[in-house]
């Protein structure tokens, strides 16, 4: 059931009124039930027409981005919260995150085995996964885009970068690389905030945080940088991110301790093959 216009931010403000004067955290059953009337709310989107679906579209991709912020929180506040789990999968399937979504599925019939529903979701996901070989619209979209920019068609490849973000909410990393490369020192400051929405998007994947840190470099921020891969090497324990410590200190002229970065890059490395 859709909601009337104007219930969404209803129930916004609320949410953040439950925030109450001492700004204590809201639960997760409330992260949980803001999710699904943004959800609601998506499902009125879809059902725009005419001019205004691209819009629609791009707000829908958004409020989706929304949603799973909230279901994260609501299982992270609740790791047995197998609603939240279960919402989450419907979230990233819908975003065409199918590995995730068969993730968040697997966690919620693992908390809540005798649910069936819940069951059948993740099969019918894991089966439409493996059957099909095709890219997705929003993959091949994104090849077109870099095939643009790889026959320097700039104008156009732009154009294709902003119709995947602005209007499917994907394609961040791919557009922010585009810019780094094509738009010199005054798309730098655009590359790193396309970079920080897609380390947003995919928490789990060090390539945009890594890549928002070489923009600060470049930006001439080369404290800020170090500091920013230093978080992301022990956030993900990236041989990439020690990589890249070690080319900017070496750069400073602190070789010794570029040399212990690229030390610990070799062992991760080691250690991963091993494994």
């Amino acid at each position: 059931m859709a909601l009337r216009a104007g219930h969404l931010e209803l129930a916004k403000t609320k949410f953040e009124e439950a925030l109450g004067p001492n700004k204590v955290k809201p639960s997760a059953t409330a992260h949980h039930n803001y999710a699904i009337l943004i959800l609601h709310n998506v499902s009125r989107m879809e059902n725009i027409d005419g001019e205004e679906e691209t819009n629609a579209t791009g707000q829908a991709g958004e409020a989706l981005t929304d949603a799973l912020f909230h279901l994260h929180e609501a299982c992270s506040i609740e790791p047995k919260l197998h609603q939240g789990f279960d919402l989450m999968g419907s979230v990233l399937s819908e975003l065409g995150r199918i590995k995730e979504a068969q993730q968040a599925y697997a966690e919620a019939f693992r908390l809540d085995p005798e649910n069936k529903q819940i069951l059948s979701r993740l099969q019918a996901l894991t089966s439409d996964s493996s059957s099909s070989k095709k890219k997705s619209k929003d993959d091949a979209d994104l090849d077109t885009c870099v095939e643009k920019a790889n026959e320097w068609d700039l104008i156009g490849a732009e154009k294709c970068f902003l119709l995947c973000t602005k209007a499917r909410n994907v394609g961040f990393v791919e557009y922010g690389s585009f810019l780094v490369a094509t738009g010199g020192l005054k798309r730098l400051a655009e590359a790193q905030s396309l970079f920080s929405h897609a380390a947003m998007l995919h928490p789990e994947n060090p390539e945009p945080v890594i890549l928002m840190c070489k923009v600060m470099r470049e930006r001439g921020a080369a404290q800020d940088a170090e500091e920013c891969l230093k978080n992301a090497a022990v956030r993900f324990n990236s041989p990439l991110a020690y990589h890249n410590i070690g080319v900017l200190r070496a750069d400073m002229g602190r070789i010794a301790e570029a040399e212990e970065s690229f030390a610990i890059e070799k062992q991760l490395l080691e250690y991963q093959s091993r494994n």
